[in-house]
């Protein structure tokens, strides 16, 4: 029993002996790729922002082996990802909130409507009541409800003030969103936002940006029978676009199911080898409608992103490429 627990003991040590050498190893691979990124900077006379250190760290770290860029990826997606996915979260909490909101002073409102009908039948049964006996009854519960309805009104009043302050905020934060709700990736407004930022950019430092257009083959949407199923497949691809994505672009979804990335640092050239891989990776992955397999394809449209074009002839340029 002993010599089982000493194999045991042995055999926690050697794992352990082996995960601080994998963890010494994606260490030393960060320091070197860090080191590079810094000369490819210096030598492209690029500012050592940390927004630009980052695009050029995400381009060394394409040209590593696959195993070791796995592991390095694996790494940084825990710090990259979760504060946009928390950010698209919370927007969309927002939205249903508001959603909750609205519901709920409309079925106040349809109490309020209700009382009034109440009221008014009361009235209408009093004068056929006045001489009887009940009469007084009736009266007196006709005053109870006025002083109900009178209550409620101040109610309603203050509820309809809460909730148009609260309509205010929520257009106030629609204008703000990044986030498109559908897809859970950014939105046009974003998008825009970002080409304003890069085209100032590029008057101080002259580097190379890339606007990259990707929509399904109108031929096979034509072919799938119902729009949920065309949602399905459009959020699958918007997922997988954002899950593979450099932690330097910007994946968002333009209008009408086609999405568009920003590729910084980017040239037209290596533009086209992310068209490669990313056709590569959604014909590698499982697309079931109706118990059937689709084979996804999809059109791709470039454009360079420079000072000679405005931001919407350069997204033109981009969708008419398609």
């Amino acid at each position: 029993m002993s010599a089982v627990l000493d194999n045991k003991h042995r055999l926690v040590g050697k794992t352990k002996s082996l995960n601080e050498q994998e963890k010494e190893k994606i260490n030393k691979t960060l320091t070197q790729i860090s080191k590079q990124t810094l000369n490819k900077l210096n030598k492209h006379n690029v500012p050592v922002t940390p927004e630009n250190f980052k695009i050029y760290f995400d381009t060394q770290l394409e040209n590593l082996p696959a195993e070791s860029r796995k592991a390095i990826e694996e790494l940084l997606a825990l710090e990259a990802k979760s504060n946009n996915n928390h950010t698209a979260s919370l927007e969309k909490d927002i939205h249903n909130a508001f959603i909750f909101i609205k519901s709920m002073t409309e079925s106040v409102a349809h109490s309020y409507k209700v009382l009034n009908q109440i009221l008014k039948i009361t009235k209408q049964k009093r004068d056929e009541l006045k001489q009887s006996q009940n009469g007084i009854s009736t009266i007196a519960y006709e005053e109870t409800l006025e002083g109900a309805i009178a209550s409620l009104q101040k109610d309603i009043k203050s509820i309809k003030d809460k909730y148009n302050s609260t309509a205010q905020l929520i257009k106030d934060f629609n204008q703000k969103t990044i986030f498109d709700k559908k897809y859970g990736i950014y939105n046009k407004k974003y998008l825009l936002k970002s080409l304003d930022s890069i085209l100032e950019s590029i008057k101080a430092y002259e580097h190379n940006n890339t606007l990259l257009a990707i929509r399904v083959k109108p031929a096979l949407l034509k072919d799938i029978s119902t729009q949920a199923e065309k949602n399905i497949i459009l959020g699958t691809l918007a997922k997988l676009l954002y899950r593979r994505s450099r932690r330097s672009d910007i994946v968002s979804h333009y209008e009408n199911g086609i999405f568009m990335i920003i590729l910084k640092h980017t040239t037209m050239e290596e533009a086209q080898i992310a068209i490669e891989r990313i056709a590569q990776m959604v014909e590698s992955s499982n697309f079931i409608i109706e118990g059937r397999d689709i084979n996804l394809k999809l059109d791709f449209g470039l454009a360079s992103i420079d000072n000679n074009k405005t931001k919407e002839e350069i997204i033109i340029e981009a969708v008419d490429n398609l």
